[in-house]
């Protein structure tokens, strides 16, 4: 009789382990699927970082460009004979849209882009004020500085790229695909 009982054991024991192992495979699926969804939401944050972060820089250099642009207008009425107030009032206004974007790009961009952003601020400042009082230009310090910021921003931009392809897994898929 002992013997007929060792059967119906042993087929419960094998089925509890069944049930065991079944629930600890479908909490490891909730615990990848978790971590799965936390990665997307991570990957969509920084692809969001990285739109804001783009539209905002083009934003600045468009900034930057119309200013220069105001400055060589400014520059040739000053070669005409005389800078007009309603130039003058438009320097100002320009000034401070670029102040604006600088202020803007505060929000979003890395300390270095910020510093040379506020570097590059400056210099069109130091255009204005050139120009307003005895028709000079800084051309060759504002060129260099928009190249090593906008070079800056293109790096800081590829940077993150390469972080939301390595979060993404991408990156790895990527390599993957380069092996032979």
């Amino acid at each position: 009789m002992a013997v007929d009982w060792v059967g119906a054991i042993s087929t419960g024991a094998v089925g509890l382990a069944g049930i065991a192992g079944t629930a600890w495979a479908a909490g490891q699926q909730r615990k990848s699927a978790r971590e799965e969804a936390a990665r997307a939401v991570t990957v969509e944050r920084l692809r969001l970082q990285a739109q804001i972060r783009r539209e905002e820089y083009l934003s600045y250099l468009r900034a930057l460009e119309s200013a220069f642009d105001l400055q060589n207008k400014i520059r040739h009425e000053y070669a005409d004979g005389g800078v007009t107030q309603a130039s003058r009032l438009a320097a100002d206004a320009k000034l401070v849209e670029v102040i604006e974007h600088a202020v803007r790009l505060r929000l979003c961009a890395r300390r270095p882009i910020i510093d040379m952003a506020d570097h590059l601020r400056k210099v069109v400042a130091a255009m204005f004020e050139e120009t307003l009082v005895d028709g000079g230009a800084l051309l060759d310090t504002y060129a260099e500085a928009q190249q090593e910021l906008t070079e800056a921003m293109r790096a800081d931009l590829d940077r993150l790229e390469h972080v939301i392809n390595e979060v993404s897994g991408s990156g790895e898929a990527s390599r993957r695909q380069q092996e032979p």
